[in-house]
């Protein structure tokens, strides 16, 4: 047996090396999806933390003249510049101040002309605001003989970052920097990952960030399975993508909710699009169906909305020995009844008699039954045979078949329309005996514009202020 040498060994490492770097790297940078039902919301803000202004330490301006920024030394959005209380010596006259804004910090890209500011003695003097990022250019004279140097200081507000956290702010001075809130950079949704630095004005992703604070997880309520579109949001019938949203450390979470609303205005939120409408949402019933989950209707299992629906259409059959039973609909379940009688089957006589099915019988002749014999027999009912087993309340057999019945006679159309127009109710006619008529409600003592054959559903078609077009039965 050959044995390894020691540089088949390291081969070995590092063709395997290699392989789980392939097939490491696209687990590494996966997505992963939970359910969190809604977010708790916190949020990052850039602000003023002082209520009462800092002052600064004195700042001296030599007699050539200098200048004073505001925002590099300290974290503020405006600076006070003030002029330190001056008592000038008997000799050497009033003192005055010039100044003039610059927009840079500097002291270079400033205001052509100097600005005189006349101080009173022994009193502090605001000179000028001005903002971050800005300075002021600036120098002072006595009046009888030369210029000489003189103390600044500014005053602001300090600026810093507020954590909003379920009611509670804490606060960090003198840093507007998300990155110094380590434990919240993961929490904040994906499109302001890369935000660095809050400013002091603007809006969500300038001013302030939201971030999540916790998750209220819990079962994903009105969320199923559709067969085409995967995990979807029903309400009513109507489907929906779920909602989601991505945090910074790449993890998905889904919403409950269609409409999910917070003050954040939904802004990371994806909103719930409508995919399209269905006939139910599972776990939806009625007394008679249950929606499936195939989005679909389906009768429940011995429900019933007529008898005619339950076994041999609600009509009589012989179930033992001189018992026939029936199946009847009661509160939409169909249940089913019997009775005693002299005989079932014709096993239940003495031959040469034959059970009679149509009153459980014994009789020496037994017509053969058929449909129009005015005797629903065991092997009839109102499904396949009308004429003798009737129909449903509401409807009539029409050619062996139970058809709506319909409502009044409508032989004079437009005298009935009249009257029931007033009374908000319309004719119902068959579908064998239709005819599309125009009829004036103007006023006018016309019947009839123009008949207009047509074998169509419904009976109202059109309605303006002078004509409406109905169905109407004609015999």
């Amino acid at each position: 047996m050959i044995k390894p040498t020691k540089e088949a060994y390291i081969i070995a490492i590092i063709i395997l090396g290699a392989i789980f770097l392939v097939f490491a790297k696209p687990f590494a940078i996966s997505e992963e999806t939970k359910w969190g039902v809604y977010p708790v919301w916190g949020r990052l803000q850039c602000e003023r933390v002082d209520d009462i202004k800092r002052v600064s330490n004195l700042i001296t301006i030599p007699k050539e003249g200098g200048y004073i920024n505001c925002g590099v030394d300290e974290l503020t959005a405006k600076c006070d510049i003030y002029l330190s209380a001056v008592t000038p010596k008997w000799w050497s006259g009033s003192v005055r101040t010039y100044y003039k804004k610059c927009s840079d910090l500097n002291g270079v890209n400033c205001d052509p002309q100097y600005t005189q500011i006349v101080t009173q003695e022994g009193m502090d003097k605001l000179i000028t605001t001005i903002d971050k990022g800005q300075s002021v250019k600036l120098y002072t004279e006595r009046v009888l003989w030369f210029n000489t140097e003189a103390d600044y200081y500014k005053k602001y507000y300090r600026w810093g970052l507020s954590t909003y956290i379920e009611g509670a702010l804490y606060q960090t001075p003198g840093t507007c920097r998300i990155t110094d809130k380590p434990a919240l950079l993961s929490r904040i949704p994906i499109q302001h990952a890369d935000t660095e630095y809050l400013k002091f004005s603007g809006g969500l992703g300038q001013s302030y960030v939201n971030f999540v604070t916790k998750w209220v997880f819990g079962p994903p309520v009105n969320v199923f399975k559709h067969p085409y579109y995967g995990e979807v949001y029903c309400e009513d019938g109507n489907i929906y993508k779920i909602r989601t949203l991505k945090t910074a450390d790449q993890k998905v979470y889904k919403i409950r909710d269609k409409e999910y609303t917070d003050y954040t205005g939904n802004i990371y939120i994806t909103p719930a699009e409508f995919i399209k409408r269905e006939e139910c949402c599972p776990g939806m019933s009625t007394p008679v169906l249950t929606c499936g989950d195939d989005f679909k209707w389906h009768k429940k299992p011995g429900s019933c909305t007529s008898s005619i629906e339950c076994a041999n259409g609600g009509m009589w059959y012989s179930k033992a020995s001189k018992t026939a039973c029936r199946s009847v609909c009661v509160n939409n379940l169909c249940k089913e009844e019997c009775k005693t009688v002299e005989c079932s089957s014709d096993a239940d006589c003495i031959p040469p008699k034959h059970c009679d099915p149509r009153d459980w019988k014994c009789r020496y002749d037994v017509p053969n039954p058929y449909c129009g014999d005015n005797i629903c027999n065991s092997d009839e009912s109102q499904l396949t045979c009308c004429k003798d087993c009737g129909c449903p309340k509401g409807q009539e057999c029409i050619d062996n078949k139970c058809e709506i019945k319909p409502v009044g006679d409508c032989e004079s159309c437009f005298e009935w329309l009249r009257e029931k127009l007033t009374k908000e109710k319309y004719c119902n006619p068959t579908k064998q005996r239709k005819l599309l008529w125009i009829i004036p409600i103007g006023g006018t003592n016309q019947d009839t514009l123009c008949p207009i054959f047509l074998t169509v559903l419904g009976s109202i078609i059109a309605l303006t202020t002078t004509y409406i077009i109905v169905m109407v039965r004609r015999r």
